[in-house]
């Protein structure tokens, strides 16, 4: 076997000699092996240069998506904390809409109640495709959108909370002041201690004066009847023609120094009723109306009962 060789033999169809080659085995499976591993290695070659461009070519796109993706979560952002603002301007008119509802307000603590930092193993998993900077970011997106999605949800319930009361106690605020009577004017004077322009001396004034044109109509503050109707007066003293209604519920709102008056004693009026004009009656330096509001005769600032200024 090993005196055998082999004899390879190759010609030209188109009439050449014939040539040929002698070979051993050895050499033979020495050319076969060379060629083999030649094989190979352009193969791997071919594969690794394969590879990295593909790796470098997913990695550009990765970069590409998360490029994509921080642009998209900053106008998101951005977005986000518009809707922030916006439900911060919800709780502050929560609150007034709880006080009005004679409702305890919700203090900030309680709107943050249950609102905690996020976490959702499920998603720990795709964010770790992105980058620092872009995972960062979408977690605190989904943190905000979280505590923002609570925040709606106690504001549905307190708004359905506040339905309720107020249905409870429709003629309860059908009957107390929460107006303010006239349309535009001034403050010239406000409820507590102040210089009495008269006597120029410090003395309790316990209404709000507003000033305004002789003639401006005023309104009542609320459901009442009409107590008082005085349209005598002197001159430079006292409230000068005015009107008192009584709501009920302990509250009356006296309206003084008035130049013409709608209402008799005893008429039942409604809120938004216009009962009469500014004018300058009684002790008065201008045009004004002298607006009081008392509880069991026991006078308040008219400035708590002012929930809405226009109709």
């Amino acid at each position: 076997m090993r005196d055998k060789r082999i004899k390879l033999i190759y010609f030209s169809l188109g009439g050449s000699e014939v040539k040929h080659i002698n070979m051993s085995w050895k050499a033979l499976g020495a050319g076969l092996l060379v060629a083999f591993s030649s094989i190979l290695l352009v193969v791997a070659v071919i594969f690794a240069v394969f590879t990295d461009f593909y790796h470098n070519f997913k990695i550009e796109s990765l970069n590409r998506v998360n490029t994509i993706l921080k642009e998209q979560l900053d106008d998101m952002n951005g977005k986000v904390t518009a809707i922030e603002s916006k439900i911060e301007d919800l709780q502050k008119r929560d609150n007034d809409l709880r006080v009005f509802a004679n409702l305890p307000k919700l203090d900030e603590e309680t709107w943050s109640a249950g609102v905690g930092g996020y976490h959702n193993p499920g998603n720990e998993y795709e964010l770790r495709f992105l980058s620092k900077e872009t995972g960062d970011q979408t977690l605190e997106v989904k943190m905000l959108l979280d505590k923002l999605q609570r925040k709606l949800q106690l504001a549905s319930e307190s708004q359905f909370e506040i339905e309720n009361a107020i249905r409870r106690d429709k003629s309860v605020l059908d009957h107390t002041p929460s107006i303010r009577p006239v349309i535009g004017g001034r403050i010239t004077a406000r409820f507590g201690m102040r210089l009495d322009p008269f006597i120029e001396r410090v003395k309790p004034h316990h209404g709000i004066d507003i000033a305004a044109e002789v003639g401006t109509k005023v309104y009542a503050a609320a459901h009442g009847v009409v107590e008082i109707v005085q349209s005598r007066y002197y001159r430079n003293k006292g409230f000068g023609k005015q009107v008192v209604i009584n709501h009920g519920n302990g509250y009356t709102t006296r309206y003084a120094h008035l130049d013409a008056i709608y209402v008799k004693e005893g008429q039942k009026v409604k809120r938004w009723q216009e009962i009469g004009e500014i004018g300058q009656t009684g002790r008065s330096t201008g045009p004004h109306l002298h607006y009081e509001v008392r509880q069991q005769n026991k006078p308040l600032d008219p400035a708590h009962f002012i929930i809405q200024e226009e109709i």
